[in-house]
């Protein structure tokens, strides 16, 4: 006899949900679990706690500041920010480059996305619209993706670069807090469009 999966008996599950893990080990699930439904893609338990991996927010503690590009081959003709704005969602199409996709795919329901384009090279970066994750879709689709809520303050800000030269460049916390400047912050919280 065949057991039916009942998500509310589902104590792993639950514990997503309640925000009961760390943000390592929540990819570590996620991994295994993306691994398990290659092999059975229509594992009731494995879909659920994946779905409820992409939909739940971090505790803000575990939250990481990502600086993403939004001009392929760093021309503003190429900016893809107008689309994601109007659709609320982000995404990373260069999925050549590994390493930038590994760092997308890492991104996490509660993470903050900045966008920003590199001015003076080494030194700042203009930032132009911010937001929070609130899903991350990165497992039944061929391009992974975010789904936004973005904020567009009324002006671009220019700031120090924190090495951010790549298109997707994660940032944590403390790095973010101790090395931006006030105007920052304000820029975070102003009125938008």
């Amino acid at each position: 006899m065949t057991m039916v999966y009942d998500p509310q008996n589902d104590s792993m599950l639950q514990k997503i949900k309640n925000q009961g893990y760390t943000r390592v080990e929540l990819m570590k699930i996620r991994e295994n679990i993306i691994r398990h439904l290659k092999e059975s893609p229509s594992d009731e338990r494995g879909l659920a706690r994946l779905e409820a991996i992409e939909n739940t927010e971090l505790l803000p503690a575990e939250s990481q500041y990502v600086f993403m590009g939004f001009c392929p081959g760093a021309t503003l003709e190429n900016r893809q920010d107008t689309e994601w704005l109007e659709k609320g969602i982000c995404k990373f199409d260069f999925v050549q480059s590994e390493h930038q996709l590994r760092r997308f795919l890492d991104i996490m329901p509660g993470d903050i996305v900045i966008l920003k384009k590199r001015e003076e090279f080494g030194k700042t970066m203009r930032i132009f619209a911010h937001g929070q994750v609130k899903a991350a879709k990165t497992s039944r689709i061929n391009l992974p993706y975010l789904e936004m809520d973005w904020e567009k303050p009324k002006e671009f800000l220019e700031v120090p670069l924190l090495g951010c030269n790549s298109t997707v460049d994660v940032r944590s916390l403390e790095r973010v807090e101790s090395e931006m400047p006030p105007e920052f912050w304000e820029w975070l919280r102003r009125d938008v469009d």
